[in-house]
């Protein structure tokens, strides 16, 4: 098994967003723009089948807070237990850029919730399906 986890560059994403799958076109907006914004993208596969992809949004230039996102294909949930062990490394790499990581994920998605409190994060807020979650905060 060849696990490959890298970092994509701005001349890489669109062909990067053009091996997702979406299931309908504002889905495909969504991660069109959150791609766009990101200052970091990290894509992780294993034997050239892409499994997930990572960002990170700057608030600002000079901002240590950045939003982080993250999706997966169905071939993630294959290899979910391998990422797992390597995103924690994942998340100290970005720690050069940002020391404060912010996020969202939904209410009822216990693996989502149990991820990234291993991470070490802190949950800050409900607002409708979604939790609020901070990760580097004091």
């Amino acid at each position: 098994m060849n696990v490959d986890v890298q970092y994509v560059s701005r001349e890489n994403r669109a062909k990067l967003l053009a091996n997702l799958a979406f299931e309908s076109p504002e889905e495909y907006k969504i991660v069109e723009q959150y791609m766009t914004k990101s200052d970091y993208i990290i894509a992780g596969s294993v034997d050239g089948n892409l499994c997930c992809v990572l960002g990170a949004i700057s608030e600002t230039l000079i901002s240590e807070k950045a939003y982080i996102w993250f999706l997966h294909t169905a071939e993630f949930d294959r290899y979910k237990f391998v990422f797992a062990r390597r995103s924690r490394d994942i998340i100290q790499t970005l720690r050069s850029h940002h020391s404060i990581f912010v996020g969202h994920c939904l209410r009822d998605s216990k693996v989502a919730r149990r991820w990234v409190k291993w991470l070490g994060a802190r949950f800050t807020g409900e607002t409708g399906e979604l939790v609020s979650f901070e990760i580097g905060a004091a």
